[in-house]
């Protein structure tokens, strides 16, 4: 009897572990699916004027299943932990995370039909950190010159490389669940220079993100000029200790155009230019 006992618990043990490593390995952990997470990519090598940037704007309702809206496109998550796209009135396979190997598999869409090949386990480093565990999708239409597609997706964060047939891209910062995720406020070493960096996104239409450095103690200034050089505001005049700082400008009465941002304090002075599109 109390071997009996001893083999059903055993099994309830093997099957809870199955269990727990069927959803550790699901799609769960790599692609967050929650209104408002952004992604912001930039092109490699940097280039401000060519950026993108991805979010989940809205949930829906369809035939009862709710679907994230991302980038315009409704998606949801099945049981298994893929990724279906709901595409003229049919839901197509997108991301196939359920599988525990590299392996393939056919994305129909409306207006092509692509081979998709997964890998596992890849490193990528972008300017945020370096992620490990990272699952590879690339997308190919055999036979096509560029017609190829490729997306990474990491642990908790989701996508953090992109690339089409004429650019690459890569993860530069992104609020996922509610938390950002920035270059300035990944766990590196504090700060020795001061420094401006260009803000994202670039060009912008709402609002924009300003990243900045200060390696001691001191009054700092962010002011605003047009292009030709003429006082527009001052937003930002504080006294700060040594960190990374980041604020966000959101120029709404403003023309549209090209603007200077100025970083002022004691003898360092940093500009960089921006372009706001309303």
């Amino acid at each position: 009897m109390k071997h009996d006992h001893f083999i059903i618990i055993f099994s309830t043990i093997l099957v809870f572990l199955h269990i727990t490593n069927s959803k550790c390995n699901s799609q769960e952990n790599y692609f967050p699916l929650q209104t408002g997470n952004t992604w912001y990519f930039q092109t490699v090598p940097v280039d401000t004027n060519l950026s993108i940037t991805w979010n989940i704007s809205d949930t829906t309702k369809i035939n009862h299943k709710t679907y994230y809206i991302f980038n315009g496109v409704p998606v949801r998550k099945d049981s298994s932990g893929s990724i279906w796209e709901h595409r003229e009135g049919q839901d197509i396979l997108w991301l196939n995370f359920n599988t525990t190997h590299d392996t393939n598999y056919t994305y129909i869409s409306p207006w092509d039909t692509f081979n998709v090949e997964i890998r596992k386990n890849l490193t990528i480093t972008t300017p945020i950190q370096k992620f490990e565990n990272c699952i590879q999708f690339y997308f190919d239409i055999p036979e096509v010159a560029d017609a190829a597609y490729n997306y990474y997706f990491a642990p908790n964060i989701g996508p953090v490389f992109y690339s089409n047939s004429m650019n690459p891209y890569e993860l530069y910062a992104a609020t996922i669940n509610g938390e950002n995720y920035t270059k300035i406020n990944s766990k590196n070493n504090p700060p020795v220079l001061f420094q401006l960096e260009q803000n994202y996104p670039n060009p912008f239409n709402n609002a924009t993100r300003i990243n900045f450095s200060v390696n001691k103690p001191a009054r700092v200034k962010i002011k605003i000029f047009n292009i030709n050089g003429q006082y527009i505001n001052t937003i930002m005049d504080k006294f700060l200790t040594a960190n990374n700082y980041s604020i966000t400008w959101a120029p709404l009465t403003l023309a549209s155009g090209k603007y200077i941002i100025n970083l002022f304090s004691d003898n360092f002075e940093q500009n960089i230019v921006c372009s706001y599109i309303k």
